[in-house]
């Protein structure tokens, strides 16, 4: 077939996570109406946006991630644009329709009501897919679209081998899963800082963390979808140090009204069992009030990074307590950032036509709508959810760090057992004083190793090279 639009081996040349390159659709019998949702000359797609809780909506704003949905549903209609303009869907169009929630918040979820939102968008959009990408802990969402045969994108870190598979071929997320994520960082654990003094832990007067050999505690929400994950990664941690002691694997509840209470109890817990470090497997809220309790209680443990839930994120890092989290470094799933108006959500935000600059986090709905949108191109003609998982498991890996040497992208593959995208990781300590390449504010990860990003299997031994302080 005609493959002359086709970029260096991508089907264009504006993004770096294009599909790769198929020939031009011909023309002719696509299938018609081959699924729910598909049309001869339609696809329709949902994007999801739960109701906001005032207190988490609150901090949000104060640090400059909140997505209003009305920013929301314009990028949808920029993104709707650009994938049509791009992408071969086989004579059909994309069509993206936003629904809000008007009773479903996730501080803390409550299943039913998510489930009963599902049904409703299925009555009145009938869709074929369903992007939720907030860092919720709503399996009830996915579980519901599953049960109603609808493919759907979103719940981070969910657990693998209790949720992604079992949904199959329904249900993907672009991050790592759970059981990735705990594999690769009690690898990043055991290789580099397992069995050695917690050097980087707080040197406050009166403390001993530093001349003592590590000893980690494990956080993570006590949910069906992530604390198989936590216990994974306690697991993979208990095999290789003998100093880990499985009271120290704590899940705390979801519930924003009683996160104080929690992490002031937990922090004493873990105080009282001399832990040195700690690893936040969870939301990135939490540590928010966690780091609070710390400081409260005198107590600079090592924070070292999951990679998950975007506590690895410059803006919501400044989000926790600066005497603690100036001891925070560790593996980061997120890539080596661009600046916003260089990123791949504001090229398509301005190919599409818009004017001024995009709103702060929309590189977030971005790397949904491509992943929908790369998934719908590699099922070929004939559309329903068996053909998208075919295209999905046999697609070439996108931006392989030891080939393409782009700190900018992460590696992104789907295959057999593995419904999430993102697959390695970066090394990072935490700088208040560094100037962040997200928005220009003054606070940021910093990557080691030259940004390099490393597979699973790939982590070097020996412990991080640190600047003094952390």
């Amino acid at each position: 077939g005609d493959t002359r639009h086709c970029v260096n081996g991508k089907e264009f040349g504006d993004l770096t996570t294009a599909p790769p390159c198929v020939p031009k659709w011909p023309g002719g019998n696509n299938g018609g109406a081959t699924y729910q949702g598909v049309t001869a000359d339609k696809i329709e797609i949902v994007y999801y946006r739960e109701k906001d809780n005032p207190v988490v909506a609150q901090i949000e704003k104060q640090i400059g991630v909140y997505s209003d949905p009305n920013d929301q549903e314009a990028y949808s209609k920029a993104a709707e644009k650009f994938i049509n303009s791009r992408y071969d869907f086989y004579g059909r169009k994309v069509h993206i329709d936003m629904y809000r929630s008007a009773s479903c918040d996730t501080a803390p979820p409550k299943g039913d009501c998510f489930r009963n939102d599902v049904r409703a968008l299925n009555d009145q959009f009938h869709p074929f897919g369903v992007i939720y990408e907030n860092n919720s802990n709503v399996p009830e969402f996915h579980d519901e679209a599953t049960r109603l045969g609808i493919v759907s994108l979103g719940g981070w870190h969910f657990s693998d081998q209790v949720f992604n598979i079992p949904h199959r071929p329904f249900h993907y997320d672009v991050y790592m899963g759970g059981d990735s994520q705990a594999e690769i960082t009690g690898e990043y654990w055991c290789k580099r800082l397992a069995n050695k003094p917690a050097k980087f832990a707080g040197d406050e007067p009166g403390s001993t963390l530093r001349t003592k050999v590590r000893k980690v505690a494990i956080i993570t929400q006590d949910t069906p979808v992530n604390k198989p994950s936590g216990q994974h990664l306690a697991d993979v941690i208990h095999k290789c140090d003998p100093n880990f002691d499985m009271r120290d694997f704590i899940q705390y509840s979801p519930d924003i009204s009683t996160a104080t209470q929690q992490a002031n109890t937990q922090v004493a817990q873990l105080k009282a069992d001399n832990v040195t470090s700690v690893l936040f497997f969870g939301d990135p809220i939490a540590p928010l009030y966690f780091t609070k309790a710390c400081s409260s209680q005198q107590w600079y443990p090592e924070h070292v990074l999951v990679g998950s839930g975007l506590i690895d994120y410059d803006v919501l890092g400044r989000l926790y307590d600066s005497e603690q989290w100036k001891h925070a470094f560790g593996p980061s799933d997120i890539p080596t950032p661009l600046p916003l108006d260089k990123s791949d959500a504001a090229i398509v935000w301005h190919a599409a036509g818009n004017p001024g600059p995009i709103y702060s986090a929309a590189n977030l709905p971005w790397s949904y709508f491509n992943t929908m949108a790369n998934g719908l191109e590699l099922a070929g003609p004939h559309l329903d959810p068996g053909t998208l998982e075919r295209g999905a498991l046999t697609a070439p890996p996108l931006n392989d760090y030891r080939q393409t040497h782009d700190q900018y992208h992460a590696l992104t593959v789907f295959r057999p057992g593995k419904y999430t995208a993102i697959t390695d990781q970066r090394e990072v300590y935490w700088d208040a004083n560094a100037t962040s390449l997200v928005d220009g504010q003054k606070g940021a990860y910093v990557p080691l190793n030259n940004g390099a990003r490393y597979a699973p299997g790939t982590w070097p031994s020996g412990e991080p090279t640190l600047p003094p302080g952390v």
